[in-house]
């Protein structure tokens, strides 16, 4: 599901949904966690690197894992 860039109801539905979905999978990672990350892809891979111990290659694939299956990329 692409998120729509401009603000309005759209936005905010989407931006709760990959929260949510993003602790569906990475239960480690909490919901303010994941609003810090403010949809940016390297805040995401440090967090997973962080609280997971994931080296570089495993953080990007997960994320690749996630936007593939969750976010119909």
């Amino acid at each position: 599901m692409p998120i729509p860039k401009a603000g309005g109801q759209d936005y905010r539905t989407g931006i709760m949904e990959c929260t949510s979905r993003g602790k569906e999978k990475w239960g480690k990672l909490t919901g303010d966690d994941l609003t810090a990350v403010e949809g940016k892809k390297d805040k995401l891979l440090g967090l997973l690197r962080q609280k997971y111990g994931y080296a570089k290659d495993k953080a990007e694939q997960e994320y690749k894992d996630f936007i593939g299956r969750y976010m119909g990329k």
